[in-house]
């Protein structure tokens, strides 16, 4: 289990990293799917997603991906560290 805390800290290791389409690489470039993945995997985590998706956003394609790897709650049990999709 990812400690949320470490987790946050390495979300927070991205800010000024530029965003890539389908980037997972901290500090060249990450997209929405590299800031969750790319702390996970400086944890520790072995998660892969392979998933390849549109330049565009396409909120079905992440929803998809989301549901594979996360479980929906009410916002009011939101606590730091837990991925929130919003629509723009």
């Amino acid at each position: 289990m990812i400690d949320r805390t470490a987790f946050v800290a390495e979300v927070l290791r991205l800010v000024g990293t530029p965003v890539v389409h389908m980037g997972r690489v901290p500090g060249q470039g990450v997209d929405c799917g590299g800031a969750i993945l790319a702390p996970l995997w400086a944890l520790g985590s072995t998660i892969e997603c392979e998933d390849v998706y549109p330049p565009l956003p396409d909120a079905a394609v992440l929803e998809g991906i989301l549901a594979r790897f996360c479980n929906r709650l009410p916002l009011s049990d939101v606590r730091p560290g837990d991925v929130l999709q919003t629509y723009v």
